[in-house]
C-alpha cells in the first residue's frame, strides 16, 4: 500500500466522521428548533390557560353580578307590587274598591216584601243610592195608559228609592218592605245602584212553588258585564225576561 493509497483513505475516513458530525449536529439543531417550539407552544399554552382562567374570572364575576342584580330587581318588583295592593287597599277604602250592593226580597203575604241589603266584597261602600222597580207593576201601567212615561208622584207606584251613608263589610241590612202584588208565583224586579265606587244593576226574579218563594239574581257592572249571580237549584229562567239595559 503506497502513501498516496493511506492519504486518500486518511481523508475518506476524515470526510466521513466530518459528515457524520454534521449530520449529528443538524440532527441536533432540529430537534434543538423543536424543543425551543415545544417550548414556546407551552408557553403560550399556558398563557392562553391563564387568559382563559382570567376570562372565567371575570365571566364568573359578571354572573354573580348578573344574579345580584337579578335579585335586586326581584326585590324592586315584588316591593312595587306590595306598593300596588297597598295603593289599591287604600283606594278601596276610600271609594268601596270591588264591593258591591245586592237587594233580596222575601215576600211575607200577598202585599209586602221584606227587603234586604246584603254587602258583597272586600271594602265597605259608601254613598249609596237605591231605585227598585217591580217590573210587573210597572208595566202593567204602561199596557193601561200606552205610555211610559210618568211623574215623578207616579213613580212610588211602582218603586221604591233609598239612600244609605255606608254599608260595612259582610252586613245585612232590613231595610223595610217593597209593597206589591205577591199573590201570583212570579215577581221581577230591576235594581239600580249607584255608590263612591260605581253603577251596578241587578236583575232580581221570584219564583213561588208549592207555597215556597225561589229566587234568582244577577248583578251586573255599569258596561253590563255580570259581576254576581245567585240562582236556586231548579228556577225556571226561561220563564222571565232578563233585560236590565233599559231603566224602568
Amino acid at each position: 500500500m503506497n502513501a498516496f493509497t493511506i492519504n486518500r483513505m486518511t481523508w475518506i475516513f476524515i470526510v466521513s466522521i466530518a459528515t457524520a458530525i454534521l449530520a449529528i449536529a443538524s440532527g441536533y439543531l432540529q430537534y434543538k428548533d423543536k424543543l425551543d417550539s415545544t417550548a414556546k407552544s407551552l408557553k403560550k399554552e399556558e398563557e392562553l390557560n391563564n387568559v382563559y382562567k382570567q376570562l372565567q374570572n371575570k365571566s364568573d364575576e359578571i354572573i354573580g353580578s348578573t344574579k345580584q342584580i337579578l335579585q335586586l330587581n326581584e326585590k324592586l318588583i315584588n316591593a312595587n307590587e306590595e306598593i300596588i295592593k297597598l295603593q289599591s287597599k287604600l283606594e278601596g277604602t276610600y271609594s268601596g274598591g270591588n264591593s258591591f250592593p245586592e237587594l233580596k226580597i222575601i215576600p211575607l203575604d200577598n202585599e209586602k216584601g221584606q227587603m234586604l241589603l246584603i254587602h258583597h266584597g272586600g271594602f265597605p261602600l259608601f254613598d249609596i243610592s237605591m231605585h227598585a222597580v217591580d217590573l210587573d207593576i210597572h208595566n202593567q201601567i204602561v199596557t193601561q195608559r200606552g205610555s211610559n212615561q210618568f211623574k215623578m208622584d207616579e213613580l212610588s207606584l211602582f218603586s221604591v228609592d233609598l239612600q244609605f251613608n255606608n254599608l260595612q263589610i259582610a252586613n245585612q241590612l232590613a231595610i223595610g218592605t217593597f209593597l206589591s202584588d205577591y199573590s201570583s208565583d212570579k215577581k221581577s224586579f230591576n235594581i239600580f245602584y249607584s255608590a263612591r265606587n260605581g253603577l251596578f244593576i241587578q236583575a232580581l226574579r221570584l219564583f213561588k212553588k208549592n207555597n215556597n218563594w225561589h229566587s234568582a239574581t244577577m248583578i251586573y257592572n255599569r258596561e253590563y258585564k255580570e259581576i254576581y249571580r245567585n240562582i236556586s237549584k231548579d228556577f225556571p229562567m226561561d220563564l222571565f225576561d232578563w233585560n236590565v239595559k233599559e231603566k224602568n
